[in-house]
């Protein structure tokens, strides 16, 4: 219940702040994540999996300053190995986040950047801090597809980036986040898993048709 309240709320925060901000322009997502994960937050013991992560979302701004804010859609998978007490499983994720990226070298900037013909300050205009809220809905599955559970997860995460102009529409995006839960329904009674700490590589292409 506290988790659909919240997943509520962050989809009518995006469209609010969407309703006051400059125009939207649309973006794409991959990335590559290392997480762990137990089955329950009572569990002392964590596998590590690798995976993926791809979303689809836009991007939107202060007027005035270079705080952007880029809702998305999600999916992804974690592949967990088998150990001792558990067979080898996939954690299948499907979510929403809201990224909030601050530019800290050009808060007071144009945001007409980093394109390909501002390269010369492509690092002040270019590098963010970002933090990002998510809710995932995760659905753990073994190999042989026996065992399916649902969890709920709030996560909130934190990162670095530099945006680079690869044409005067196209920007492309490499990211490190680093993600740990802060709310979970899963637990040991129920078989559910959750992805307690996750490293995510990123890349991120936006297309600009204000420019």
């Amino acid at each position: 219940m506290r988790s659909t309240i919240i997943s509520s709320v962050l989809f009518l925060l995006f469209i609010f702040m969407n309703s006051y901000m400059a125009s939207a322009q649309y973006h794409i997502r991959t990335q590559y994540i290392r997480a762990s994960a137990a089955p329950g937050t009572e569990a002392p013991v964590s596998q590590s999996g690798n995976g993926f992560d791809l979303a689809a979302g836009y991007w939107f701004r202060l007027a005035n300053r270079r705080i952007e804010f880029l809702p998305e859609v999600n999916y992804g998978k974690v592949s967990l190995p088998a150990t001792e007490i558990d067979l080898e499983s996939d954690l299948r994720h499907f979510g929403l986040a809201l990224p909030v990226a601050v530019y800290p070298l050009d808060l007071e900037g144009d945001c007409k950047c980093p394109t390909f013909s501002k390269q010369n300050e492509w690092f002040k205009k270019g590098f963010f801090i970002e933090l990002v809220p998510a809710y995932q809905r995760l659905q753990a599955m073994e190999a042989n597809g026996d065992e399916v559970t649902w969890t709920n997860q709030i996560n909130l995460g934190g990162g670095l980036g530099l945006d680079i102009g690869a044409s005067d529409l196209i920007t492309v995006t490499p990211l490190v986040h680093y993600f740990t839960y802060i709310y979970t329904s899963g637990s040991a009674a129920n078989g559910a898993f959750v992805l307690k700490n996750q490293f995510k590589a990123v890349i991120r292409v936006m297309l600009r048709l204000d420019y």
